[in-house]
This record gives C-alpha cells, structure tokens and sequence, in this order.
C-alpha cells in the first residue's frame, strides 16, 4: 500500500484497522452506493430529495451567529437560487466561497424557509480560464472512511484500477473458463472494474440491491470457495 501515492504512516495504521493491507484488499473493499455526477442540472430544474451536481455563481456568503455559527452561502446560476448551510466549517471557507466566485457543488436538495437548501455539499472552486470536467462514470461512496474522506478512497482505488488494468496487479482467476464461458460471466478483474467505476447507464437499483451480474459473479466465486473448503475439511475428517 506505502507504494500509493498518498498512503503514509498515518493512513497505513488506518486502512490496517479496516482489514486492508495489500492493493488487493481495496478492490475488494466495495462501493455500498453510488451518486451520480455526470451530469449538471440547472438550480431551477431541482427538487427536494434529488441528489444533484449544480454549478453557479456565489451571490453572497455570510456566517450567522447563533447558538453556534452557520456559514450560509447563496448560489445563483440563472435559472434559480440556492442555499448552502454548513453548519461544521473552517475560517478559510469563508474566503473560499465569497461573493462572485464560481463553484460546482452535490448534494441532497431539500426545501427550506426561504427556497431551495444543500447542506454541506460536497464542493469544488472553479478557475474561469479553463472548464472543468465532469465524471464520466457513477461516483462511488464506500464503507468504513472514519478519518479520512471519500476522495481518499478515490484516490487509492484508481491507482489500484490502473494497476490492475496495465497487468501490473495480477488477480487469480478462481473460476475456470468454461464455467464462465458457459454462464456468460464476465472476468474477476472486469467484474470489480465495473463495481467501482460503472457507467453512467449502469443499472443503479440493481448495484444499490446487490442483483448485479457483476456482484453476482463475485457471490458465486465466494460461495464455490466456501463449498470446495467445506468438501476439503470434511475428506481430512475421515
């Protein structure tokens, strides 16, 4: 894992607590939902309970006193506004997201006293030189990142994709090839490529239920595992 550009020390003791110490174990560490940011809709197309990525403008930022302090930030694209809440922020917040600066953000829609409301969204600042891209596949949310956020699984999780994709991951294939052949399944390397990137046509409801073929082809690999050891213990019984 230290051979992962931003794995140290500190992270290491981490991971090692969530039972990864090897590449390998991150793959196998798996998405428990996805949030789909391939797309930017337009603030006045949103409604409470969508989850979304918009992008605009800040038209103004303040932090309200209270019995403790809000930062609130209103954001503006042209079709409609929105308010942004974050009720845990830094001082430097303040100065990032200040009037006339232009943001991209996602999160949960919910209607408020005065319109439309984000609370804490995800957020990126965006340069007025160059436009910034967006993803072209389902963002992944992952299980167990208590001291440290989900970009960090992204991060760790790409360069354990790339690894694996250039063949300089190798992953033993336990199923044998006519068995594949025959259930049209898909390899372990595409299966758990496709788990932690799907395309944005990917069938959510089916990943969200774990019905995939994909987690389904994962399911069988584990469950012929555990029948071929069973068979094994119960010969050395005899």
């Amino acid at each position: 894992l230290t051979e992962l550009q931003g794995v140290g020390p500190k992270l290491l003791e981490k991971l090692s607590a969530l039972g990864v110490s090897q590449v390998t174990d991150l793959l196998f560490h798996l998405p428990i939902r996805y949030e789909d940011r391939t797309r930017i809709f337009p603030i006045g197309s949103c409604l409470p309970g969508q989850r979304v990525l918009i992008e605009g403008k800040v038209e103004h930022s303040a932090i309200v006193r209270g019995r403790r302090p809000m930062l609130v930030v209103v954001l503006s694209d042209g079709t409609g506004r929105i308010t942004l809440r974050f009720f845990h922020f830094y001082f430097y917040q303040k100065q990032q997201l200040s009037s006339g600066t232009n943001i991209r953000c996602f999160g949960e829609v919910r209607a408020g006293y005065q319109g439309l409301e984000m609370v804490h969204p995800a957020y990126q600042r965006l340069s007025g030189q160059h436009a910034e891209p967006i993803a072209d596949r389902l963002t992944p949310v992952y299980p167990g990142t208590e001291g440290f956020g989900q970009k960090t699984w992204i991060r760790m999780t790409d360069q354990a994709l790339a690894l694996m994709r250039d063949g300089k991951l190798e992953l033993e294939e336990l199923l044998p090839g006519g068995l594949l052949d025959k259930l049209k399944l898909m390899s372990l390397s595409e299966a758990l490529d496709y788990i932690h990137r799907p395309p944005p046509d990917a069938d959510i409801s089916a990943l969200i239920q774990r019905d995939h073929p994909t987690q389904k082809r994962l399911a069988l690999e584990e469950l012929l595992a555990h029948n071929l050891s069973m068979q094994k213990l119960h010969r050395l019984q005899r």
